[in-house]
């Protein structure tokens, strides 16, 4: 009795062994129904989904499978992965895991560990290189990089804002920094070119003027802002000038010179200083003190108006040197009598 013969089993190919492809729009010719609507299910996938189950193995089934891959703009570049030939269009969520630095989320085919991926709770991190260097959280942008620009111009600096694109910050030269309000500048902060540290320099300091005791003074004023004011004496900046009165210069007998130590932590607290309170000279005329007015429109004594006191004890001496003339005069004419 013959044996019936057995077919041969043949073994299947698994994926991770089938060739890797390109995509070729020659060989697969990308089709979608007309009736298809947008952000809706193709009649290929649904045919995808009815094909047979008896059949999934046959070679005719495979090859109408890559076709219906094809129709869709579908391809399988390599094992456990899928490609689509054009956009990719998502109606809903996509979810994917959190990622680290060295792998991010979203990576790119050439450039695995450069991307994007959650580095915590409302946290979004960027690697390049499969480091870190920045992220953004619900606290802000943070970064681990140097932030490089361009120079910028006085007009159009580099640090700038939205909604006032002419005030920032620029480079104006080397080792310079410029800062700049209505495309005006109002401080420069830099060393000169022969490498000698310049400091700060500011404008307002040149443009602004105040008859105060010092050259350059910061405005105690809330109302000032803090400005710093060059002081002057010259009389293109005063009107109604006239010669002090004797009751003003009497006034500078009143003072009181003190002696005492300083509280202030910017002074040697074991020194000793002569000089007079603001508050003494204010009490005596307030234009013998320099006033600093708070938020709220208060006045309080601050410091000494230097150049009042000096202008009141230069008085007090031209009428002490006249007093003295005039007693000596009468001592001579008594003497010669």
């Amino acid at each position: 009795m013959a044996k019936k013969k057995t077919a041969k089993k043949e073994t299947p190919v698994m994926a991770d062994e089938m060739p890797v492809e390109e995509y070729d729009a020659t060989r697969y010719t990308p089709w979608v129904p007309d009736n298809m609507p947008v952000g809706g299910k193709s009649n290929s996938t649904e045919q995808l989904n009815d094909h047979p189950t008896e059949h999934n193995h046959s070679a005719e089934a495979i090859s109408d499978i890559v076709d219906r891959f094809a129709d869709l703009r579908l391809w399988v570049p390599a094992a456990n992965s899928c490609g689509v030939d054009g956009d990719l269009r998502v109606d809903g969520k996509v979810r994917a895991a959190y990622g680290t630095e060295g792998s991010p989320t979203f990576s790119f085919a050439s450039d695995p560990d450069t991307g994007m991926y959650r580095v915590g709770a409302n946290s979004l991190g960027f690697t390049t290189g499969g480091k870190r260097r920045a992220y953004v959280n619900s606290q802000g942008l943070y970064l681990s990089v140097p932030v490089l620009t361009q120079d910028g111009t006085r007009t159009a600096p580099a640090y700038s804002f939205a909604s006032d694109t002419n005030t920032g910050f620029h480079r104006p030269a080397a080792n310079v920094l410029e800062f700049v309000a209505n495309g005006k500048r109002v401080m420069q902060l830099g060393i000169d070119a022969g490498d000698v540290e310049t400091g700060a320099w500011m404008p307002t300091i040149n443009t602004r003027t105040a008859t105060s005791p010092a050259n350059v003074y910061l405005s105690p004023s809330a109302s000032d802002e803090g400005a710093l004011f060059r002081s002057t004496a010259s009389r293109a900046f005063m009107q109604e000038i006239e010669a002090v009165n004797l009751d003003a210069t009497n006034s500078v007998y009143d003072l009181a010179p003190i002696w005492f130590r300083s509280k202030c932590d910017g002074d040697n607290l074991e020194h000793s200083h002569y000089g007079l309170a603001a508050e003494d000279c204010a009490a005596v005329d307030p234009r013998l003190a320099i006033m600093a007015t708070d938020e709220n429109g208060v006045e309080t004594a601050d410091n000494v108006n230097t150049n009042a006191v000096i202008a009141l004890l230069v008085a007090a001496v031209q009428e002490q040197k006249a007093t003295i003339s005039d007693l000596t005069a009468r001592v001579e004419a008594l003497e010669n009598a």
